[in-house]
């Protein structure tokens, strides 16, 4: 059913989306550590890397309940021309949440 597809991707779209904004915000939450050298740091892009695990994410695999994150950005961040700066931000599905799907 193509019309139930569109739906599902507008959905989709629009958590991705969300979870990018909220993303971002907590990341100026921690640039804000270096206001004094850098009011305004700005993004200068980001990178999904989705079947890359960083090294957090290797030792959640091997030492932790939440195994292996659904979903891996790279956020590159300029802090006012003095330095470039990556987060690397592992996104998981946390199990003891439950689920209403069944």
């Amino acid at each position: 059913n193509k019309e139930a597809e569109a739906e599902a991707m507008d959905a989709i779209v629009h958590v991705h989306n969300v979870t990018n904004e909220q993303t971002w915000q907590q990341i100026l939450e921690w640039e804000s550590l270096h206001k004094r050298v850098c009011p305004t740091p700005s993004l200068i892009r980001f990178v999904g890397r989705p079947h890359e695990l960083s090294w957090g994410a290797w030792w959640s695999t091997k030492f932790s309940y939440r195994g292996a994150p659904f979903d891996r950005h790279d956020w590159f961040v300029d802090r006012c021309g003095l330095k470039t700066v990556r987060y690397v931000i592992d996104y998981y599905d946390d199990p003891k949440t439950g689920s209403d799907d069944g």
